[in-house]
C-alpha cells in the first residue's frame, strides 16, 4: 500500500481551517477558550459534528499521518516490548492502533473516541474500539497515546 500525505495536507488547507486562522488576534485579545469558539461560535468536535463533509475530510487527515507509522513501527520494536495493552486516546478511526495491533498481536490496542468516530468500527482479536468522552473515563492499559489532541482543548481540559 502506498503511503500517502496528500489527505493531511488537503485537512490542512481546507477552507473552515484556513478560515480559522484568520481569527487568532480576535482569539488571542477575547475570552474565548478555544480558537474554534472564536471563529464558530462552537467548540471544534460540536462544529465538526455539524458538517459532515467536514468530518470526512478530517478523519481522512488524522488516519494517512498515522499511516505514516507504518514506516517506523518496525524500528521502535524495543518501546512496545513488555507491553500487553495500549489505548489510542482520542484515536478516530483507529489507523495507529490497527497498526501496532498488527505489527505487534501480543497487544491488546483499544481505540477510545467518541461514538459517532467508532460506532461502526471493525473489531479484532487485539483491536476493540470504546465509545467515551475521555473527559469522564479512560480504560487502564500499560500505555496511552495521544496524537494531535490536545491542541483542541482549553489549559483547563487538558
Amino acid at each position: 500500500k502506498p503511503y500517502c500525505l496528500s489527505p493531511l495536507v488537503t485537512g490542512l488547507l481546507d477552507q473552515d481551517y484556513v478560515s480559522s486562522f484568520q481569527h487568532l488576534s480576535r482569539w488571542f485579545k477575547g475570552n474565548d477558550l478555544t480558537l474554534w469558539e472564536s471563529f464558530g461560535g462552537l467548540k471544534f468536535w460540536d462544529y465538526l459534528n455539524q458538517n459532515t463533509a467536514l468530518t470526512k475530510r478530517f478523519n481522512q487527515a488524522m488516519e494517512s499521518d498515522s499511516e505514516m507509522a507504518t514506516l517506523i513501527v518496525k524500528d521502535c520494536k524495543p518501546i512496545f516490548q513488555g507491553l500487553r495493552s495500549l489505548v489510542d486516546v482520542g484515536g478516530g478511526t483507529g489507523a495507529f492502533a490497527r497498526i501496532i495491533s498488527e505489527a505487534f498481536p501480543g497487544i491488546m490496542c483499544t481505540v477510545l473516541d467518541l461514538p459517532h468516530a467508532v460506532s461502526d468500527m471493525p473489531q479484532t482479536d487485539n483491536l476493540k474500539y470504546v465509545e467515551g468522552d475521555m473527559f469522564q473515563f479512560i480504560p487502564a492499559a500499560d500505555a496511552f497515546f495521544f496524537k494531535t489532541v490536545f491542541h483542541l482543548f482549553d489549559d483547563e481540559d487538558c
